[in-house]
């Protein structure tokens, strides 16, 4: 009787062969989904990180020493001419920090390295306040390297660099004040000093051996940067897509102003458009554009779009591109003026519809989906 009932058991416990395999197969799938999926965004962000982020910081760190080393060559008291190339310079930098402005991930989110390079949009004359307090203190170890650097992060960067630059040329001229000279063009050489050593920090943070990059070349995960490689790829994915809409409400519709009551025209505020000072505002959104476009293909997914998908992108880009070459080159101006509201809108009109047509067809293309953006929450 007891060996009767142990034979029973036997085969209530047994599981046939095919059972099983259809066991292990079903197991081998569901484990296996999420690794190929792993490992298509890790190589898709490799070749996002390789073909454009790092070239681009890599260019940014190269415009902002070729900066520093000018700003070395003419104090205490730089004339007229090196003064306009001081600005070329500034431009320069400020074009290639505009190709990567939008990435809050990797080595820039590290000791407010993004907020010291570009405190913008600021608040309450954040930058003004901050660059006149540096400029009536005297003490000249506020603008060591180390001391600078713990210094508001409105007086860092480009910003505070612009304001130098652009908007108070008699007071690099007169005559009669050369110490008040000698320090404005200290705090330049602090300023410029200040950016070249963040953006080679950047660099050196991408490429060194516990960085974003060679930690996903490594197919490493749990590191300082991301958990694993989906999240790596939606990091970067949110980034850029955040980047349209950094374009469109801060440096578009918020210049342009909203109606305060209804039928009525919408309250110009043309000082909070980016970078009019140095009148960069209409080159900084082509930058913006160009860097939506080499961002977009660099992700090396492209191939899996259909040739509708492909065609609505491209026109998307183009009529943009179109449309914001349309903005008056002084934007500013042409909103004091009332003559630029209408290019503006079209702008916003045809951004919206790029924006619509990338988010519809990239994320699903590199099996990601969105996290939340700087501006969430705002």
């Amino acid at each position: 009787m007891n060996r009767l009932f142990s034979a029973l058991v036997v085969c209530m416990l047994s599981v046939p062969s095919f059972v099983q395999a259809e066991e292990d197969d079903l197991v081998a799938q569901v484990v296996g989904a999420p690794i190929a999926q792993n490992e298509a965004h890790r190589l898709a962000s490799i070749r996002l990180i390789e073909n454009y982020l790092l070239p681009t910081y890599e260019g940014l760190s190269l415009q902002m020493a070729t900066q520093a080393e000018a700003w070395q060559t003419v104090c205490p008291a730089p004339t007229k001419p090196q003064l306009e190339k001081l600005q070329q310079h500034y431009k320069n930098a400020a074009g290639m920090w505009v190709r990567v402005e939008f990435i809050r991930f990797g080595p820039v989110s590290f000791l407010l390295r993004h907020e010291r390079v570009s405190h913008w949009p600021e608040r309450r004359n954040a930058v003004g306040r901050a660059l006149s307090s540096l400029m009536a203190n005297p003490d000249g170890e506020a603008l060591t390297l180390k001391q600078f650097s713990r210094a508001s992060v409105a007086v860092q960067g480009l910003p505070a660099l612009e304001r130098l630059l652009f908007t108070q040329d008699d007071k690099w001229q007169s005559p009669t004040d050369e110490a008040a000279i000698a320090r404005r063009c200290a705090v330049g050489q602090a300023i410029a000093t200040n950016l070249a050593t963040i953006s080679r920090e950047i660099v050196e943070g991408w490429k060194d051996a516990e960085g974003p990059l060679e930690q996903a070349r490594a197919g490493k995960t749990m590191g300082l940067y991301y958990t694993d490689a989906s999240d790596l790829g939606r990091r970067l994915l949110t980034d850029q897509l955040t980047g349209f809409q950094i374009m469109g409400d801060i440096k578009l519709a918020a210049p342009r102003g909203v109606a305060l009551e209804e039928g009525q025209e919408p309250v110009v505020k043309s000082g909070k458009l980016e970078a009019w000072r140095s009148g960069l505002s209409k080159a900084n959104l082509l930058a913006n554009l160009y860097a939506m476009k080499g961002m977009t293909y660099a992700w090396g997914v492209t191939s899996t779009w259909s040739d509708t998908q492909r065609v609505d992108v491209e026109t998307a880009f183009q009529k943009a591109h179109a449309s914001f070459r349309a903005l008056p080159t002084d934007m500013k101006a042409g909103l004091d003026d009332g003559t630029a509201p209408t290019s503006i809108e079209q702008a916003l009109i045809d951004l919206r519809v790029l924006r619509t047509q990338v988010a519809d067809v990239l994320p699903p293309s590199l099996d990601l989906t969105l996290g939340f953006n700087a501006l969430d929450g705002d």
